[in-house]
């Protein structure tokens, strides 16, 4: 049986760390896609950072470096995220920039996986 591969976006945050080692433990080959780039990764897990995924073209780059390093992609773990804390009195409300971390991160990363995920027998998107 061939190996299969998961993304963790926002792998370097506490919760996709988690993920990234259970992932490790279940045998799976990993790669991190962040904003954040040069964390220490285990070996054998390929690093894509300094990825804005709010830019599609950054996403789909980013996920075209984890197929042609492992030649599939069978999962897609959506964690990137973030909240911007503020008051409501605030001039400018944070909603678009947490509408961005948090929403069009996922989008565009599942945009970019969808062919790979849809060639996969057990193709997953979370």
């Amino acid at each position: 049986m061939t190996q299969r591969t998961v993304a963790i976006t926002g792998g370097h945050g506490v919760l996709g760390r988690a993920v990234l080692e259970a992932a490790l433990k279940g045998g799976w080959q990993v790669a991190v896609i962040d904003h954040a780039s040069g964390h220490a990764v285990p070996d054998g897990v390929l690093e894509v950072g300094g990825v804005d995924l709010t830019d599609a073209g950054q996403a789909q780059k980013a996920v075209d470096a984890v197929i042609a390093r492992f030649g599939r992609l069978d999962a897609l773990l959506n964690i990137a995220g973030g909240f911007v804390w503020q008051t409501t009195d605030d001039a400018e409300p944070a909603w678009d920039r947490m509408h961005a971390l948090n929403v069009a991160t996922a989008v565009n990363a599942s945009r970019a996986a969808l062919d790979a995920l849809k060639a996969s027998p057990e193709g997953r998107i979370v």
